[in-house]
Formats: C-alpha cells, sequence, structure tokens
C-alpha cells in the first residue's frame, strides 16, 4: 500500500526494498504497469492477495489482482504460506524472538485465456487461494478450510493437466 512510504521507519526504506505503491482505494493503474513490467521481466513480485492484515491472523478471501498480473504476464505463482507474524510486535516488545511459520507450494500456472471473463477471475482467484492455504496448518486457512475444488484453471509447473494436490492434505505443519 502506498501509505508505506509515509512511515517514519519504512518509509525511507521502501524504494530500497522495490516496493511497488499500491493505491488501495482504486484501481491504480500505474501499480499495474510496473507490475506487469517486473513480471515480463521474469523477476519475483510478492503479492498479498488478500489485500489486508487479517485480524485473526487466519486467512481471508482473496481478490482477483495477483490473477489479473500473473495472466496478462503469463507469469507462474509460488504459493506461499505464512502464518504466526500476529504476535511479531508483541514478542518483539516482550524481547522474546517471535516464532513465525513459513512454507513455499508447488509452482503453477494458469490456464485458459489471457484475459478472463470476471466469472473465471473469481474462480481463479479461489484456486489460487486454495493452493496458498494448502501452506498453512489448518488452524489459520480461514475461509479456505474446506475442500478445494477440483483444478480446473490451475496447472502444475511440472504436470501436463489440472490437478488437485494430493500433498495438500496431507501435508503437515509444525
Amino acid at each position: 500500500k502506498k501509505e508505506v512510504f509515509d512511515w517514519p521507519i519504512l518509509g525511507p526504506l521502501a524504494p530500497h526494498y522495490h516496493i511497488i505503491p499500491v493505491d488501495r482505494g482504486a484501481a491504480d493503474a500505474t501499480a499495474v504497469k510496473r507490475s506487469l513490467q517486473v513480471l515480463k521481466a521474469e523477476e519475483a513480485l510478492y503479492i498479498a492477495p488478500e489485500g489486508t492484515r487479517s485480524k485473526t491472523g487466519q486467512l481471508q478471501q482473496g481478490h482477483s489482482g495477483a490473477v489479473v498480473l500473473a495472466t496478462r504476464a503469463n507469469a507462474p505463482i509460488v504459493p506461499v504460506g505464512v502464518w504466526g507474524q500476529k504476535a511479531l510486535w508483541s514478542e518483539l516488545m516482550r524481547l522474546r524472538r517471535p516464532r513465525i511459520g513459513l512454507s513455499y507450494g508447488k509452482p503453477f500456472r494458469f490456464a485458459g485465456a489471457a484475459r478472463p471473463s470476471r466469472d473465471e477471475l473469481d474462480a481463479m482467484t479461489v484456486e489460487m487461494m486454495y493452493r496458498i492455504a494448502a501452506q498453512l496448518p489448518p488452524e489459520w486457512r480461514g475461509v479456505y478450510a474446506g475442500e478445494p475444488p477440483a483444478w480446473r484453471y490451475t496447472v502444475d509447473l511440472d504436470a501436463a493437466e489440472p490437478q488437485p494436490s494430493a500433498a495438500a492434505a496431507s501435508q503437515s505443519h509444525p
């Protein structure tokens, strides 16, 4: 979000980490253009598809921005699950080391049109979010805690056909 650039400590550091400011209240064409440039240059781009921090720490409803960018740039997505960050600041203030979990899933691409319909975007977003949820311990999966749908729009980079990840159901987390 663009407000990070106004924060006292993080603001001056943000440009050094190649953070792209995003106006979350509007369709930010500049942010989209810069993000597509990064992806077409085959560089990594971290996107938080929920659009905001979770008050509970659980996964929230995803937005379609990451799907739009990935389909337009034909870029792969690496699903990443992060948990435990809710207690980060309280643990640091007590001079305790916070326990943050991080898990990466199999890279995948979206199959289909480069400009999907609204319904296709919504379905693609759900599939992407279930792939992210599979990287989280069950108690942190939030709205994506149930069974994932049959994959219709996502394809593992090492697979020929879209298919649900069997590993997601059996994956264990510390």
